[in-house]
């Protein structure tokens, strides 16, 4: 629905209420060739791609797929507060959200411009992709289907990494 939503920097409440995405929606963001280097195809969601210091609530997403690189979300892509004031009073709040059937976050790692090894790097989670130190998200429910596309099969879910050496548990690290 919005791609970057800034309260924080406007001294505004922001918030995202009583949406409903669903009927066979597809958001999709590409890496993209910027001179010599990839960059972007990041910050998706069904509802919001960058939630800065904005509330996102009592919100419904079914039958949608997000397709991007990193930070991915079946309702926000990132979250983050407002890191300008003190105390953060401007947080991003992610609560009471539902995912119904047929959410799929689909990973497109075609061109792995950050150069990630463990899944956990991605910031890829069913509500919000990544989630900064002084955000809420609580009290959502149902789970997205994440699926990692092109990740070299070496790359999995590891814990921990000692040199080269890469733990799927910490007791084996």
């Amino acid at each position: 629905i919005v791609g970057w939503a800034d309260g924080a920097n406007y001294n505004s409440n922001w918030t995202i209420s009583g949406c409903e995405v669903d009927g066979n929606s597809t958001v999709t963001i590409a890496p993209e060739l910027i001179g010599e280097k990839y960059d972007n195809g990041d910050k998706a969601g069904a509802l919001v791609g960058y939630a800065y210091g904005i509330n996102v609530k009592e919100n419904t997403v079914a039958n949608t797929t997000i397709q991007g690189y990193r930070d991915l979300g079946g309702l926000v892509g990132i979250a983050q507060e407002n890191t300008k004031t003190t105390p953060h009073s401007e947080w991003a709040v992610v609560t009471n959200n539902s995912l119904g059937e047929g959410v799929k976050i689909i990973v497109d790692n075609n061109h792995n411009y950050q150069e990630y090894d463990i899944q956990s790097q991605y910031n890829v989670q069913s509500y919000v992709g990544r989630i900064s130190d002084c955000s809420v998200v609580e009290n959502n429910n149902g789970d997205a289907t994440i699926v990692w596309g092109d990740i070299p099969a070496t790359l999995v879910n590891y814990v921990a990494q000692v040199g080269e050496d890469k733990y799927e548990t910490i007791k084996d690290a």
